[in-house]
């Protein structure tokens, strides 16, 4: 990845003194990969326009879950309709019925990852699928009323703004995250900075028990959790107090695995209070713009 900053070659103004090259003592492209990223977030003010409340819906699934489909296409056409550029979806794959089969030619695929089961045992008391969860406040089982929790999370005023700026270099398969968080109301000292990575439009094999076979080839699995880039549990945002107008950076570098497609994935971070698990505020961003 080359990160590339122009310079005038002439100097047009009379009377201004000539600077002697190298023009710039420390130029972005002879930054290591991570901190050219960083220094190009830098470039742009992360908060421009005004920060609105966004919601996180978690979908605990499985590709032998007849059941899923039906609630996973629910989240998915809500995501893409009313509740468009409001709503973020992590779609996760575990529990009995996520298991791989190691015979025969359905189901061979292993969508299960270690932060997905420790969320799995963490968050889902009735060992179930699908289960839904908004901002990690409210579980939903079977179909519910996704729609009025949403909009119920989003009716709640926002307190914190993020931003994920990212950089991706395609040949080392290296991905830099940079995260910004605005807080607009005091901070809670158990926050946790949680950041994931997600992919879409994952065709492979699911359970569906709304067709006579239920076994559908080329199924299309939706925002699906790949791994945990700064732990299953995140980190803290802060060491202190955090009062409102407080800011913070972070960054994190991550290799995706071969296989995976980046123009398909998406970094997803959220701010969550560490004791009660309830959601503050999520964004997501893809990989490759």
């Amino acid at each position: 990845m080359k990160l590339l900053r122009l310079f005038p070659f002439f100097l047009l103004l009379a009377g201004c003194d000539i600077i002697e090259a190298p023009y710039l003592d420390n130029p972005i492209s002879a930054l290591p990969a991570d901190e050219q990223c960083v220094e190009l977030a830098m470039q742009t003010e992360p908060f421009q326009q005004p920060i609105v409340r966004k919601v996180l819906v978690e979908e605990m699934t499985g590709h032998q879950c007849g059941n899923c489909p039906e609630i996973g296409e629910i989240i998915h056409s809500l995501k893409g309709g009313i509740f468009a550029n409001k709503m973020v979806v992590m779609s996760i794959h575990a529990g009995a019925l996520s298991n791989p089969k190691s015979t025969g030619d359905k189901y061979n695929t292993d969508f299960r990852t270690d932060p997905g089961r420790d969320l799995y045992n963490a968050l889902n008391p009735f060992d179930v699928v699908p289960l839904g969860m908004v901002d990690r406040r409210d579980k939903i089982i079977g179909a519910g009323a996704y729609q009025s929790r949403i909009q119920q999370a989003l009716d709640l005023a926002p307190e914190a703004g993020i931003r994920v700026f990212n950089c991706y270099n395609p040949d080392s398969l290296r991905l830099t995250t940079v995260i910004d968080v605005k807080y607009l109301v005091e901070g809670g000292e158990n926050d946790q900075l949680a950041v994931y990575l997600i992919e879409d439009n994952i065709k492979d094999w699911q359970k569906d028990y709304r067709y006579a076979d239920p076994d559908l080839q080329g199924y299309t699995h939706h925002d699906m959790l790949r791994a945990a880039i700064n732990g299953t549990w995140g980190e803290p945002i802060s060491t202190g107090p955090i009062s409102p107008d407080s800011r913070f950076t972070k960054s994190y570098s991550f290799t995706l695995k071969a296989g995976w497609a980046p123009e398909n994935c998406k970094v997803v971070a959220f701010l969550f209070d560490n004791d009660s698990k309830e959601v503050r505020q999520v964004e997501e961003a893809p990989v490759v713009n």
